[in-house]
Formats: C-alpha cells, structure tokens, sequence
C-alpha cells in the first residue's frame, strides 16, 4: 500500500505501531526519499527503508505499507513544494521502486492512494503510475457530477481499466436503492453497483487492521472486483499470444461444453482436476456465475461438487 495523498496523507497514523516500530519500521517515507533521491541526487537512500510489514495475523501472504512520510514537520511540507512530479516521471523513480517490490517482495498487486481531486500528485497517480482507477465516492448528486467530469477525463486519454465503488453506503433496502439510483446517474460502462457498506466499528476506530470478521464483509464486493478484474486481464493475454488457437483447441470440448482445466494453475489456481462448464467459449474471458464441477470420492463412490466461482 503506497500512500501519495501527499496533502493530507494518512497510512503513517492508521499504522503508525508497525511504522514507528524501532526495529521493522520505516526509516523515513517515499516524499523524503523522492526529496533526497531526485532532489538532492543522493544514492545512499534505500527502498527497502521506507516499507514495512503489516505482518497480519490468520492472512496467507503478507501486506507492506509504503507511508508518504513517518511524521509530519516542517521538513515534510518543505520537501512537498520542492518536489514536482515531472521531476519523478524524467527519473523514471517509481519504476525503480515498483520493481524492487515485485522482484524482492513478490507482490501481487499495489493498491495506491491518491489525493481526492485532479492535481499533479493525483494526475501521477491516476494516469501514469496505475494499471486500473477505482473511484471511490460517497453517494450523493455532487460527487456523481464530479465522477462524470473524472470518467470523461479516462475516456479522452484512452484509459479503459476504470471502475466506481460507492462508500458509506447505509446497509438498508432503501440505503442501497439510493445509491444504485446514483450509479445509474454515472457515464461508466460498469455492470452494477459496488458498494462498501458503512459500518460504525470502522468509522469509531483509531487504529487498524480492526479484528473483527464483520468488517470484511463492508470490502468484499469491491476486493471481488479488483481481483476479478486482474484475473480476466491475465486469462485475456494468455489467451491473445500465439498459442491462442493450441490453447483452445486442447482445453474446449465442444460437444460437451467443458473445459478440461490442463493448466488450471493459470486460470483458477485450483486443482487440476476441474472441468469448467461452459455455454460459449468467450465465457473464458470472464463472465459471472460461472458454473465449475469439482470430482472427488467418498467411500468408494464418485462425488460431484458443484459451486459458482466469478472468472
């Protein structure tokens, strides 16, 4: 996680134990390491001085957090108006450090957050450092107005990979109705709704990750989402090289409308003995409520296990 709210930045104080801790925490943060490494031209800043371990419990993998600084001062406001972000595009920085990330950390995904509004920071963020833009707003009719400025700003520099996610939503019938009505007041070619419902435990907190199963539930729609969409984006390249037509012509079985998963490590990382259920073959590429049978015994008789899983 990489903050670059650079004006009103936040990871710093929701973990500031992990951040502050005097052994695994950070030395200094990204808009001081940005200062020292592009600024003053320095090569004895470190990457790895200015991430630490969220070190979560009950999680298969791990979580760092990237602070846009440890604690506010002068010197951070400062090294702020110093700093311009075509600065950081001509020293290429955060290509440097994404791929320290990925090749010493092996991350899977960078969640980046990016100052509300349209701003050099926010610009750098939104159109040049990410792969794929989730707006979050809060549903009323101003934000909605402002989101389709947004949107039309993707469309016109052929950003593709961009979605809404409503937040604060009230979990009632007419909460929800509200805001799909809002959504559909939105220029977005989205399917549906995403929304993160509001919950008090979260709101009253000072201090997170919160331990509770219940919060999860608020984000799951729009975890869903970005992992989803990660997934159809890397089944799309796989199957757009030039082994598309092998691919297919090994794994579809036309007659029977099955998949035979030959590396389903690629596609689902599920075991291999699946079958995927198919009604046509773009079904592939990700569409919903995807039908997978699952074979196993028990006690000598064959078993089907049947569950819907979303590409």
């Amino acid at each position: 996680m990489l903050d670059l709210d650079v004006e009103a930045p936040s990871l710093h104080n929701i973990f500031y134990d992990k951040v502050n801790d005097e052994i695994n925490g950070v030395q200094y943060g990204t808009i001081e390491y940005l200062y020292r490494k592009v600024i003053q031209g320095s090569e004895d800043v470190r990457i790895n001085d200015i991430f630490c371990s969220l070190q979560l419990k009950n999680v298969s993998g791990e979580i760092f957090v990237m602070p846009a600084l440890k604690s506010m001062n002068k010197d951070y406001v400062y090294q702020i108006e110093r700093l311009q972000t075509q600065q950081i595009q001509e020293k290429d920085v955060f290509r440097e450090i994404f791929a320290y990330v990925q090749k010493e950390l092996n991350v899977d995904i960078i969640l980046i957050d990016t100052r509300a509004g349209f701003n050099q920071w926010g610009s750098l963020s939104l159109l040049t450092l990410s792969n794929q833009v989730i707006f979050i707003a809060y549903p009323n009719n101003e934000n909605v107005e402002g989101l389709n400025m947004a949107l039309q700003l993707m469309q016109n520099i052929g950003k593709k990979r961009y979605a809404v996610a409503m937040s604060k939503v009230v979990a009632s019938e007419e909460g929800v109705k509200k805001t799909r009505s809002l959504f559909e007041g939105l220029n977005v070619a989205q399917e549906d709704l995403i929304p993160v419902y509001y919950k008090q435990e979260i709101a009253l907190s000072n201090r997170y990750p919160i331990d509770s199963v219940d919060i999860l539930v608020s984000y799951k729609e729009l975890s869903d989402y970005i992992l989803n969409n990660e997934k159809i984006e890397r089944n799309k390249k796989l199957l757009m090289n030039g082994m598309k037509e092998q691919m297919l012509g090994q794994m579809f079985i036309e007659k029977q409308r099955l998949v035979r998963f030959l590396a389903v490590e690629q596609f689902l990382n599920q075991e291999a003995n699946m079958f995927l259920k198919y009604r046509y073959r773009e079904e592939l590429f990700g569409i919903r409520n995807t039908q997978i049978k699952r074979r196993y015994k028990k006690g000598g008789m064959r078993m089907f296990q049947q569950l819907y899983i979303q590409l």
